[in-house]
């Protein structure tokens, strides 16, 4: 029995060896497993710290961008050229290129070739971004990293205002009585509310919004009593197609299926916030309100504002000068250009129209009054006879003329606009603007027509009222019956704000009642060629619409965009709004 068991136990030992053996094997590879997945793990841990890291960087340069673009900057290449990237701990950044894609010939004018500007020739400005990010906290001492590095194209993009048939920057209502016509693109940077309180409602263009787009009427507005009435229609590329869906129901931000059934409906004609709209803010800061472009000029304004403001880019200021006791015409550098002075009540700014001593001067300029019936008192304005302006010496050469007077200003006998070096005129004010008769309706002496268009116009203000050829100041005092208008026609691009719908607001009176008239208009045709432009709240002129007696009836409105302000050309001193689109972003090899 002995001499069996010593082999025996041998071969166990043996087999007990070889196990260890393998279960040795199998520890050490299974610690090294381990080992590289740890490994693995922390470089994982490691790229997504990088990666974080220049994409935060990314958005840090692309936020300074646009602050510069809003507070406005002397130099945009030296300012760029001087953000840095942002610090965070355990991360090395290096910015490898950061600068104005100049070797792609930015900036330029560029042809939109898709989205809500296909077709427009805009002002184009590219930034070239590229930052590697290297992750240098404790562990970074394991591993070898080269970091992550991302670049990204930044476009920007210039809209000239006047491109829009109406541009709302807050709130869009748009509710005719009558059939209306807009051939014009139309947007707004909040919610539309679009409907037909009457005929219908047909807009033969882009229909944006950044907000929402809503078939009805705004939630606050309690003038009206039906939520969605009348007809819209909205443009397809081809042909105006109804909101209405066969069941009877309106297609609009609020149906369940808007984004794809409006893309199907309209081809990409009619898009909101669903769609990724964006907001076209102006190059000024968010926060302040776009007013301030018709103020006067201040100090304590940032770049921006300050170049944006009419009253700086005026060539001539009309104003009342207290120390003088007259009503005076200044340079843009506050010297007083001849005439200097006025009549001898300082109500007037008049010049020798006939360099004859026997005969009286003429007002270029003069105080008036006038009842205005929605505002519910009278008014005094600046009343400035247009066609004076050159015989006076006070056509301003780029074209841009201020009226610096809180009360507004009153134009009139403007049915053809001075010449100057520009081809355009401009005039802009802090208060209301009164248009009476017609306006930039005379070219040369001839009717505007197609093959003698009218002039590049801008009336920017407080509130734009209308006054006929047939008002008489001393007939605003009576009964709505004495203040019949006449046919009137004008041409401009027309900036001013309105009276919002709100909680002490019934109806703002909407895109049909954006300008304010003051007769009775029943028969009688206003017609309007340009751009209905609405960036702000009235602040002067802050009486709800109101409708019938004492204020106004309706006339036939026979209006639409000029198809004159499509091109690049704009009236002087037209603003612009900006988006900036960062296109996509991709992955680079780093050096190492």
């Amino acid at each position: 029995m002995p001499l069996r068991t010593r082999p025996r136990r041998a071969l166990a030992l043996i087999f007990a060896l070889v196990l260890v053996a393998i279960t040795g094997i199998v520890i050490a590879s299974l610690l090294g497993v381990a080992s590289n997945q740890a490994r693995n793990m922390h470089r994982h841990d490691m790229r997504l710290r990088e990666f974080a890291a220049a994409d935060m960087a990314l958005n840090k340069i692309y936020a300074e961008l646009k602050f510069f673009l809003e507070y406005g900057v002397g130099d945009i290449e030296t300012a760029v050229s001087s953000i840095g990237a942002p610090t965070l701990d355990g991360i090395t950044y290096t910015i490898n290129d950061l600068r104005r894609d100049t070797a792609a010939g930015y900036p330029q004018y560029e042809v939109a070739t898709s989205g809500p500007f296909v077709g427009l020739t805009l002002y184009t400005d590219s930034y070239v971004v590229e930052v590697n990010a290297k992750y240098t906290g404790p562990e970074s001492t394991l591993l070898t990293s080269p970091g992550i590095t991302l670049r990204q194209d930044i476009r920007v993009r210039y809209v000239p205002l006047y491109i829009y048939g109406i541009f709302y920057d807050t709130d869009l209502e748009f509710i005719p009585g009558p059939p209306a016509t807009e051939s014009g693109r139309v947007h707004c940077n909040s919610n539309m509310y679009l409907a037909g309180d009457g005929g219908p409602l047909s807009i033969l263009n882009y229909v944006t919004a950044h907000g929402e787009i809503h078939r009805g009427i705004h939630p606050l507005d309690t003038h009206h009593g039906s939520s969605t009435m009348g007809s819209v229609n909205l443009y397809d590329g081809t042909n105006p197609v109804t909101t209405q869906l066969p069941d009877g129901s309106q297609l609009d931000h609020d149906h369940a299926e808007w984004a794809s059934l409006s893309l199907d409906r309209w081809d990409g004609y009619v898009l909101d916030s669903a769609h990724g709209m964006p907001e076209l803010p102006l190059p000024i800061p968010e926060v302040t309100d776009p007013h301030v472009l018709i103020e006067p000029a201040d100090a304590g304004d940032p770049p921006s504002v300050a170049d944006s403001k009419f009253h700086n880019q005026a060539d001539v200021v009309i104003q009342y000068d207290s120390l003088l006791g007259d009503l005076v015409a200044v340079d843009g550098e506050g010297n007083l250009i001849p005439p200097q002075a006025g009549d001898a009540d300082g109500n007037a700014l008049t010049y020798d129209h006939d360099s004859n001593p026997g005969t009286a001067e003429i007002p270029v300029a003069e105080f008036d009054t006038f009842r205005d019936n929605r505002e519910g008192h009278d008014v005094t304005v600046i009343d400035v006879h247009i066609d004076r302006l050159s015989d006076a010496g006070l056509d301003p050469p780029n074209g841009i003329l201020y009226v610096n007077y809180d009360g507004g200003a009153r134009l009139s006998d403007g049915a053809e606009l001075p010449s100057n070096l520009t081809g355009g005129f401009t005039v802009a004010t802090p208060g209301p603007v009164y248009v009476e008769g017609n306006y930039n309706t005379i070219v040369n002496g001839n009717p505007v027509s197609p093959t003698n268009p009218s002039k590049l116009s801008l009336v920017a203000c407080d509130a734009f009222n209308v006054l006929s050829n047939a008002w008489n100041d001393g007939n605003s005092w009576s009964g709505l019956s004495s203040r019949i208008a006449s046919n009137t026609q004008m041409r401009t691009v027309i900036m001013a704000g309105n009276v919002p719908t709100d909680a002490d607001t019934p109806y703002s009176g909407g895109v049909e009642n954006y300008f304010r008239f003051h007769e009775s208009w029943s028969g009688r045709t206003f017609q309007f060629r340009g751009s209905i432009i609405n960036l702000w709240d009235s602040e002067v002129a802050t009486g709800n619409w109101s409708y019938g007696d004492p204020v106004y009836t309706a006339p036939n409105r026979d209006w639409d965009w000029d198809l004159i302000y499509g091109g690049l050309a704009g009236p002087p001193g037209m603003p612009r709004v900006f988006f900036i689109d960062r296109l996509e972003w991709q992955e680079v090899a780093p050096d190492s």
